[in-house]
């Protein structure tokens, strides 16, 4: 059995890519080494922050969608109303970006 698969190995056309080595042959030139660079102490710290502050956003995002969803939410004064309506974007806002640095430093851990 191990005999028959050699064979069709050997007999099977090489449609695979060429190794590093004979890649770095035929360009004259190596490929870049892919090394993945350790957190600093700093991102480490704000990787471990990072679940706690988005938790604290998050809770404050559904207490203000709360305050939102009350059906007398709009008969408060407008000023009060524009001002939970802009926290709530921000709010939005900086969710995502915690979101978006979480996963970046996740990929370099």
């Amino acid at each position: 059995r191990g005999g028959r698969l050699h064979a069709a190995a050997a007999a099977a056309p090489d449609t695979a890519e060429p190794s590093p080595r004979e890649a770095s042959d035929s360009t004259g030139a190596t490929p870049p080494k892919a090394r993945p660079r350790k957190l600093s102490y700093k991102e480490q710290r704000e990787l471990e922050a990072l679940p706690g502050r988005i938790d604290a956003l998050e809770q404050r995002q559904a207490t203000l969608e709360q305050m939102v969803s009350e059906p007398d939410f709009y008969q408060r004064a407008h000023t009060e109303v524009e001002k939970v309506l802009a926290e709530l974007t921000n709010l939005q806002a900086e969710l995502e970006t915690a979101f978006e640095r979480w996963a970046a430093l996740e990929d370099e851990d």
